[in-house]
């Protein structure tokens, strides 16, 4: 079973959270990062270094809007050792050879 952290719980994650939960793909959804103060359910937290942290979670799903904060935990969540699934076009397209170059340091996979 792939264990996920998901980063953003907008349109994107909250249907890629309701897709996983509908369906048996073989993935479980560990943690969800959400803004601070926004109410939430027993996945939920405001505090990234729960995902990073959790040796559990092999993948991190980044499904936020911007570069930065986005940029930051994708270049942490390589170094610890979790793979990242970005669907961030603007942070792939402003800093794709930096994130690639930061994974192959890793020994991890970025896919898109």
């Amino acid at each position: 079973m792939l264990k996920i952290g998901l980063l953003g719980y907008g349109t994107v994650g909250r249907s890629l959270a309701k897709l996983l939960a509908e369906r048996d793909a073989g993935i479980e959804l560990v943690h969800i990062l959400r803004r601070p103060g926004k109410a939430g359910g027993p996945l939920m937290t405001d505090r990234i270094e729960d995902i990073l942290d959790d040796p559990a979670i092999d993948v991190v799903v980044d499904v936020l809007s911007g570069t930065e904060p986005s940029g930051e935990y994708m270049r942490r969540a390589m170094e610890a050792g979790k793979g990242v699934v970005t669907a961030n076009k603007a942070l792939l397209a402003l800093h794709g050879n930096e994130i690639f170059e930061a994974a192959q340091r890793a020994g991890v996979v970025v896919a898109f």
